[in-house]
């Protein structure tokens, strides 16, 4: 439809304004036209809000009819539509959009109510995506465990039966952990891709959920080698059988004996309370990292 050339006469724009005012529809889109060729040109001089209340149109009614104008094609599809009904299908993402002129066009024209509710379960769906966002983002930028550290032994009676075996585990760990890291890399990325579809949306938050649920549980397990590891240097640089033989055969002291059958006692009682705790060996086996 063509559009007819607007006046730079303000006093021809009011007057084409008024006329408008009485009429429904097509006249909502052709006073935010003209509304906005007002303020574009500038031809009140900065005093546009005090120009409206002259013309007896509020800043927030006005500001709908100028979306109205932009955001919506001059049809007579959507003539005989009402002020509030065309503001909501102005706000609407131009997919949305469309789908509701299709529907207006077969004969289906959608009521404010129907609209308002629309408007609404795209507004939470929006949300809902920046949330997951958010949550994969702060799942990327968290630090990355630390590193084992190995250590040089000097001196050891005997090399730890399990060393080699806590080695191959912190780098299947790790080669794990990237592997999660980059599910979540893919996760992010395909947000950006993302349709609007709760659905969908709801499917992502769940895989999020156990991605950080494996996450933790790589992380924990990097902590437990790390504490196993120190136990074993401990015991095998500090406190090893070889080291306290010359001294019980020197020290004459039933006193320093007394101090170390109570430490040792309580080492007792630490293995006694680690074996309590641990799960039976099967399942043990049963969760070694594949």
């Amino acid at each position: 439809m063509n559009e007819i050339r607007l006046s730079d006469d303000l006093h021809q724009i009011e007057f084409e304004i008024n006329r408008y005012k009485k009429t429904a529809g097509e006249s909502i889109w052709e006073i935010g036209r003209r509304l906005n060729h007002v303020k574009e040109k500038n031809l009140v001089h900065g005093q546009f809000a005090g120009w409206l209340e002259d013309q007896g149109i509020h800043v927030r009614e006005a500001q709908r009819m100028m979306k109205v104008a932009k955001e919506l094609p001059k049809t007579t599809t959507l003539s005989y539509l009402g002020e509030t009904a065309l503001y909501l299908l102005s706000t609407l993402p131009e997919k949305e959009k469309e789908e509701q002129f299709e529907k207006i066009e077969a004969g289906d024209t959608p009521t404010v109510k129907e609209l308002r509710t629309l408007t609404k379960e795209l507004r939470e769906k929006e949300q809902e995506i920046e949330s997951l966002t958010n949550q994969v983002n702060q799942l990327s930028a968290q630090p990355k465990p630390k590193p084992i550290v190995e250590t040089k032994e000097v001196l050891k009676e005997v090399k730890p039966a399990d060393y080699d075996s806590l080695k191959t585990d912190n780098k299947q760990l790790a080669e794990r952990l990237k592997e999660v890291e980059s599910n979540l890399k893919y996760t992010q990325q395909k947000y950006s891709l993302l349709e609007e579809s709760t659905q969908e949306a709801k499917e992502l938050e769940a895989t999020i959920r156990r991605m950080k649920g494996e996450k933790n549980r790589f992380e924990a397990m990097f902590s437990l080698n790390d504490k196993t590891q120190a136990i074993n240097d401990f015991f095998d640089k500090e406190m090893a059988a070889v080291r306290f033989k010359p001294l019980v055969d020197i020290v004459q002291s039933e006193k320093a004996f007394n101090d170390l059958r109570d430490t040792v006692n309580v080492v007792d009682q630490w293995v006694e309370e680690m074996q309590r705790i641990l799960p039976d060996r099967y399942i043990r086996e049963a969760e070694t990292i594949e």
